[in-house]
């Protein structure tokens, strides 16, 4: 592989990732965000106290407003009393009728209680000294009248001056009336522009509150805006980074396939070069080598037979154990039933010698459905993953069971191995072993997918599919 591309691939990454911190540097912190919406609830509640102040204020402002006109109706009602009272005693000079003073004489007298209740309720505006005025004005008004009432003395003169006397009392009344009534006014007035001036300042506030709390929402809301769009920024520039991620990922792991591959069928190849000089070359020697001890052992005489014939046989038998060790790693190299008579053949004989060697274990080979004349890479692809899987199974799974099943259907082929073995821990692979890399790869050579499950104490199961390859696709292709 090129070490440029690594290091340029590596200072892209170190790019984006640097890129990717840049785009978190202008995200307002959260903490930040939180505080300007308290800031903003807290001025909106604030607003809205404010708000039922302002309208329980103005309630209030209203009834003490009706309730002082109707204080100045009730003192406009008594001068009015005070005043039909002064008419009718100037009737009562001119037509002597005593009865219409007397009906007035309830109204008087319940004036007092009214002064008290006033008197009570306005006492900054009212003071004690204009009550007992007032009062005292309003008894000599109701003696007058009970003495024109009920008095036997006729006498005009006498009764003109009493009516003189009840009517200055009346005026008196009136008067205090009028002063009263005239504080009761501007204390109503001032009262009044104090409440418009608290109203003012409510108002005001609520203004402000309301302008603050318009500000920060709008605010936070363009924050919010901003916050999002570069979310969304972020989002997408992490997801191009995540394509391009994905792409580099996907052509590091082409190449490191394709590597795999190259690697693959450069093993293979030296197998078979391997093979081929042992068996033409190491062969050859080999076969010469015991046709000439044959020859020698044929060509002595008695005497030599005797002296020599023990080493021969042994040359003989060496020579022999020899050539059946080259046969041997020939056939281990490259198979010849495989290349000879094809995958199905070379795995029987394959299973076959395994039985040989591990009685103890009984293995179960079985084949379904139609198998074509498959690619002859593809039959050396399935035999090397067959032949590791069960050297594994040999050397580490104490089974006892062995299952090989091959199936082709539906344009794929697929190869189930299966034992009843000790298992293993398919996440703690120890390192310095490549062998389950090694038949993956081999796998992905053809768009394969080779799958490892493994149960402690219950067996392990290898199971291989791929695209199948016929002889016949290649040709046309």
């Amino acid at each position: 592989m090129n070490t440029d591309n690594l290091d340029s691939d590596s200072k892209y990454t170190q790019n984006e990732n640097n890129s990717a911190e840049s785009a978190l540097e202008p995200v307002s912190n959260y903490s930040k965000k939180v505080l300007l919406l308290i800031v903003s609830t807290a001025s909106l509640i604030f607003l809205l106290v404010m708000l039922m102040t302002y309208f329980e204020r103005t309630n209030v402002i209203i009834e003490n407003t009706q309730d002082d006109y109707e204080t100045i109706d009730s003192i406009d009602e008594l001068r009015m009393i005070l005043l039909r009272i002064d008419v009718e005693f100037s009737n009562f000079i001119l037509t002597g009728d005593v009865e219409r003073i007397a009906n007035f004489e309830g109204d008087i007298s319940s004036m007092s209680d009214q002064l008290e209740t006033l008197h009570k309720k306005w006492q900054g505006f009212i003071t004690h000294s204009d009550i007992i005025e007032l009062k005292t004005d309003i008894n000599q008004v109701i003696d007058k009248l009970q003495w024109v009432t009920f008095s036997e003395d006729r006498n005009l003169s006498t009764q003109k001056l009493a009516v003189d006397v009840a009517k200055q009392a009346i005026q008196d009344a009136r008067e205090e009336l009028g002063s009263i009534r005239t504080n009761l006014v501007l204390g109503t007035k001032s009262n009044h522009t104090n409440n418009l001036k608290q109203i003012e300042r409510i108002k005001w506030i609520m203004v402000s509150l309301s302008a603050v709390s318009f500000s920060l929402i709008l605010f936070l809301f363009n924050l919010t805006l901003k916050n999002d769009q570069l979310h969304r920024d972020l989002s997408l520039a992490m997801a191009n980074k995540h394509q391009k991620l994905e792409a580099m990922v996907e052509d590091r792991t082409k190449d490191l396939m394709g590597l795999a591959s190259y690697l693959t069928r450069m093993n293979e190849n030296e197998r078979s070069r391997i093979a081929r000089e042992l068996h033409d070359e190491l062969g050859a020697l080999l076969t010469a080598a015991n046709m000439d001890s044959a020859w020698i052992a044929r060509n002595l005489n008695d005497e030599d037979k005797d002296k020599f014939s023990h080493r021969l046989s042994r040359l003989s038998d060496n020579l022999k154990r020899g050539i059946a060790l080259k046969r041997q790693i020939t056939t281990s190299l490259v198979p010849p039933l495989l290349r000879e008579l094809g995958l199905q053949e070379a795995l029987r004989d394959m299973i076959s010698e395994l039985e040989s060697l591990a009685p103890e274990t009984t293995f179960n080979l079985s084949f379904v459905g139609l198998f074509p004349h498959i690619d002859t890479e593809q039959e050396l692809a399935l035999y090397r993953i067959c032949q590791e899987s069960l050297t594994n199974i040999s050397k580490y799974a104490k089974a006892t069971k062995v299952s090989v099943v091959l199936i082709v259907k539906g344009g794929h082929i697929f190869m189930n191995i299966e034992d009843n073995g000790v298992g293993f821990d398919t996440s703690n692979r120890p390192t310095g072993t490549h062998g389950l890399v090694s038949i993956r790869s081999r796998a992905a050579m053809f768009e394969g997918v080779l799958n490892v499950t493994s149960i402690i104490d219950q067996g392990t199961k290898v199971n291989t599919s791929m695209k199948l390859k016929t002889i016949d696709e290649i040709n046309e292709n």
